[in-house]
């Protein structure tokens, strides 16, 4: 459920961001969760994550890559990374 809501705030689709957004799945980023969590298994860092999401961001989604997007793209990457960290225990035992 955390690591959903880390991706439907970064939402690069920008499906949330629209007054009809509630008829949107809660789950759109799902399949994605697996490049996340190999990265907390290869034990990797944020930036290596970011270029394994800019390639699904441009290569799978579609979407033009920018400037705004590599900010928000790097700020996702640390916030998943920070919530690794902050749930490591419970996620480890």
């Amino acid at each position: 459920k955390e690591l959903r809501a880390l991706w439907n705030k970064y939402d690069p689709i920008g499906v949330y961001g629209f007054d009809d957004s509630l008829d949107v799945p809660q789950d759109e980023y799902d399949s994605y969760h697996s490049i996340i969590v190999r990265h907390f298994n290869k034990k990797s860092n944020p930036e290596l994550l970011v270029v394994d999401l800019k390639n699904v961001v441009t290569n799978r989604m579609g979407i033009t890559w920018d400037a705004g997007l590599e900010i928000e793209t790097r700020q996702f990457a640390n916030d998943c990374f920070v919530w690794y960290e902050s749930k490591s225990n419970e996620i480890k035992t």
